[in-house]
């Protein structure tokens, strides 16, 4: 993707992304568990929820297959 290229949400994978820079692709999901408390839910993505956002991203953007993962 273009680095000041635009979002892109998916709501057949329920995942969202967009380039981060020009070498970075900034990915998330809005699958969870509803009603969340906004007040108190967990900041990061568990190992699971992360593996499984990625595949569904993957499906999307195949490209992203061999992505190195950064976590900030």
């Amino acid at each position: 993707m273009k680095a000041a290229g635009c979002a892109c949400i998916d709501s057949v994978t329920a995942t969202y992304f967009r380039s981060d820079g020009g070498d970075k692709f900034l990915v998330g999901d809005f699958y969870g568990k509803r009603p969340v408390d906004p007040d108190n839910f967990p900041q990061r993505a568990s190992e699971t929820d992360l593996e499984e956002m990625i595949e569904r991203a993957n499906r999307r953007v195949p490209k992203i297959e061999n992505a190195e993962v950064l976590r900030e």
